[in-house]
């Protein structure tokens, strides 16, 4: 049996309506109210997925991680809490630091549309996924992309899209990344699937751009990617192959791979700028950049982390630190991106500092190009910063 969701709540109506939100995404569901209960639970039923609040009349979420940690649990986790977000992003590191899988941490009232996303995103489906699995997907067209629009704040229109790989199964259903990419990793088929997702994001973009939408692509690039030192002309040939220029495609490296800073790597972000792409530092303000290496790195473009934007209306840190992020890139000279924006509120508070380009479920979530195509239609800009 899989798909198992253990819910950690002292309080009964809140286990309740997890319990069903659960239910209806295909989860076998336990539930504890203390830190007995849970114990008695987690051995009998051994969940795949739990949601662990941090506050319980007996004992607390932290004494559960670290008993997880001891049993070296392998699910995912999500902490919920009443608390502000400073004592959930502890939590959330230390529950990293235990080795554990924590993939979100939300506050008190949890938004259920949230929770079901994170629920389907990390279900486990039948499929048995191995080498030969994904070999077989790249050859088979198993492997699809989907695209999420990123608007500008300034005008209120589309400026690009970023590309997002999906795995679709037998039956035509969607597996997530968080269920494939890190085999892909471990058995190094990541540049050979990070080649796939290069070419098929190229030929959609001339799509788009033959449909009359003249946008951006961003593409997610990981730090095994960027060892090939021929990497920026094999891009720059497929680029130029399809009628497009290379500022039309930024590619999009994570923080902590950034700044891990081997040379080679430096060589070959250096060689995709002087080429006339863009660079993107994305999850920033989750690692540990200091200014001196930012400044030095090539890059055009910053992505605020989502952890700070889904906090802003809560939380006056997470609205602090947004505000530095976007000032340091303005004088940067970079373009600033808030991704995992949900509300107006966090939107208008993205106004307020002036951040550029924002995209996340207020907007779209990620759509096939179809059915993107057809958003694009019908989209109405939303209200442009008065400047």
């Amino acid at each position: 049996m899989t798909n198992r969701l253990l819910i950690v709540d002292d309080e009964q109506d809140i286990r309740d309506i997890f319990s069903e939100v659960g239910k209806q995404n295909g989860f076998t569901v336990d539930t504890a109210s203390s830190i007995t209960e849970f114990k008695k639970s987690y051995f009998q039923f051994k969940p795949d997925i739990m949601i662990l609040d941090l506050y319980l009349v007996e004992g607390d979420g932290i004494e559960i991680m670290r008993i997880l940690s001891e049993n070296y649990y392998q699910g995912a986790l999500i902490l919920i809490s009443g608390y502000d977000e400073k004592v959930l992003s502890s939590a959330q590191f230390l529950g990293s630091e235990h080795g554990l899988k924590v993939i979100a941490s939300l506050q008190k009232p949890v938004k259920l549309q949230q929770l079901t996303e994170l629920l389907k995103q990390n279900k486990i489906d039948n499929l048995y996924i191995n080498r030969e699995y994904i070999e077989f997907a790249l050859n088979n067209e198993k492997f699809v992309l989907h695209y999420q629009p990123k608007i500008s704040l300034k005008t209120g229109t589309v400026t690009g899209v970023e590309a997002l790989i999906r795995l679709v199964d037998a039956q035509g259903k969607v597996i997530f990344p968080l269920q494939f990419l890190p085999l892909i990793e471990e058995t190094g088929l990541i540049i050979e699937v990070t080649d796939w997702v290069i070419n098929r994001a190229i030929l959609d973009l001339a799509d788009f751009f033959s449909h009359g939408y003249e946008i951006t692509m961003s593409i997610n690039l990981s730090l095994k990617n960027l060892t090939d030192i021929h990497l920026p002309d094999k891009i720059e040939e497929k680029v130029l192959k399809n009628n497009l220029q290379q500022k039309n495609v930024i590619f999009e490296i994570t923080e902590t791979a950034a700044m891990s800073q081997p040379k080679i790597l430096i060589d070959i972000l250096t060689r995709l700028r002087i080429k006339g792409f863009g660079l993107s530092i994305d999850d920033f303000g989750t690692g540990y950049s200091s200014l001196v290496e930012l400044y030095r790195m090539p890059f055009s473009e910053l992505k605020i982390d989502k952890s700070f934007v889904i906090s802003l209306t809560r939380d006056h840190e997470s609205n602090v630190i947004a505000k530095a992020i976007i000032e340091l890139a303005h004088h940067l000279e970079m373009i600033t991106v808030a991704e995992g924006v949900e509300d107006e509120a966090a939107m208008e508070i993205l106004k307020k500092y002036n951040c550029d380009v924002i995209q996340g479920y207020l907007i779209s979530k990620p759509l096939p190009k179809e059915q993107l195509l057809e958003w694009l239609k019908v989209y109405k800009p939303i209200k442009a910063t008065i400047t």
